[in-house]
């Protein structure tokens, strides 16, 4: 059971990280589109 345990637990380790990754990305793509638009509007 411990050894499950333990697997279960790096597993939701792992998602976390990629989940923040994604986030990271996402935020990069967003602040790019953003300073896209915002030098179009000068």
């Amino acid at each position: 059971d411990k050894e499950i345990l333990s697997i279960q637990s790096s597993d939701n380790i792992y998602a976390d990280q990629s989940s923040r990754l994604l986030c990271l990305q996402c935020l990069a793509q967003e602040w790019r589109i953003r300073e896209s638009i915002h030098w179009q509007q000068r």
